[in-house]
């Protein structure tokens, strides 16, 4: 039971960790992560808060991954609608409690940094506890799995991907870029260097502590 506890701790930490991080990298107008800017590009364009665009957003990702996986889906998988409501509703904490405007390049800067360190380790230690993944992150797993690419392959698809979209909605529907710049770009590259160091450090350590379970098939280490 102390296991289970520590387990779901590390894991509900992580959603708040990484819903911190999604926020602050959305306040800083420098550009939002790749993964989150079809959503931002939404909130700005329709008014609808961030942690409703999000929300479905992350519900279209599900059903992305419910069309990859197929038969394959398994009862845990459905997790991940209940994760993104926990999610969306920390973003919507605070995306209200954030009231910062940065008008300073340094700060702005300060912040992305900030947002991508939270971000990273928020990933890891939801990942790391391997009980449900966030949907984007569930659909980059399953396509990897279907394909036999590695997941950093594939998440650099879907990154791509998600920001070519973006920019044509904003394009075609507000007749501007929105959401995408040079924190943008920081945040394709330091997220994951973030996941790297943070595995390093703490995810041996995380895995004894909550008993983590072994991955039950090769392809899940990929």
């Amino acid at each position: 039971m102390k296991k289970k506890i520590i387990r779901w701790t590390v894991y509900l930490s992580g959603i708040l960790i990484l819903s911190f991080g999604i926020t602050l990298n959305a306040k800083t107008t420098l550009g939002v992560a790749p993964i989150n800017s079809m959503a931002y590009t939404c909130t700005i364009l329709t008014g609808v808060k961030l942690a409703y665009t999000m929300f479905a957003m992350q519900c279209l990702f599900f059903a992305a991954t419910v069309l990859v996986k197929g038969k394959t889906l398994r009862a845990m998988d459905f997790l991940q609608i209940p994760a993104s409501v926990i999610m969306s509703s920390f973003v919507g904490v605070f995306d209200e409690a954030i009231t910062i405007v940065p008008g300073n390049l340094g700060v702005k800067a300060v912040m992305l940094v900030i947002a991508c360190a939270a971000s990273g380790l928020g990933v890891m230690l939801i990942a790391t506890m391997r009980i449900a993944p966030s949907p984007p992150d569930g659909f980059i797993q399953a396509v990897s799995d279907k394909s036999g690419k590695s997941m950093g392959l594939v998440k650099n698809f879907v990154d791509c991907g998600s920001v070519l979209i973006s920019l044509v909605i904003g394009l075609v529907f507000g007749g501007r870029i929105i959401g995408i710049g040079v924190g943008t770009l920081f945040s394709m590259i330091a997220v994951g260097r973030v996941v790297w160091l943070c595995e390093k450090l703490f995810k041996d350590r995380l895995v004894r502590a909550a008993a983590v379970p072994l991955p039950v098939a090769a392809g899940e280490n990929r």
